[in-house]
């Protein structure tokens, strides 16, 4: 009887390693995400774990998205100033740079905060 060379175990299932890894991955994060027993990790600190990484995430497109949104006001600035020459118009949007500059430390705190947690 011929035992089956390694080559040709590869190609009966191609997956077999893949599974395994992920396997072997679920062995490892399992206690970090799922409940175990009573004296272990309880449902309330894996749901805490849950919503932290979805705040974190949440925080990070946020914070993505408000700096796309602060490059064009500040082009729109830019524009304002030289281009148009509008002092005017100017001083009158200089409060809301002022409050974007303040809720971008807001978020920016924030996300220290949580990834610190």
């Amino acid at each position: 009887m011929q035992t089956q060379s390694v080559h040709e175990q590869n190609t009966i299932n191609p997956l077999s390693k893949l599974t395994q890894f992920w396997e072997d991955v679920k062995v490892v994060s399992g206690p970090y995400w799922y409940p175990t027993t009573a004296d272990g990790r309880g449902f309330a600190d894996v749901i805490r774990s849950w919503g932290m990484l979805i705040i974190l995430l949440l925080l990070v497109v946020v914070i993505v998205s408000v700096n796309a949104a602060n490059s064009y006001w500040n082009r729109y600035v830019i524009d304002i100033v030289i281009e148009e020459r509008n002092l005017d118009k100017y001083n009158s949007t200089l409060w809301l740079s002022s409050l974007i500059i303040v809720g971008i430390v807001l978020l920016v705190t924030l996300l220290r905060y949580v990834r610190k947690k």
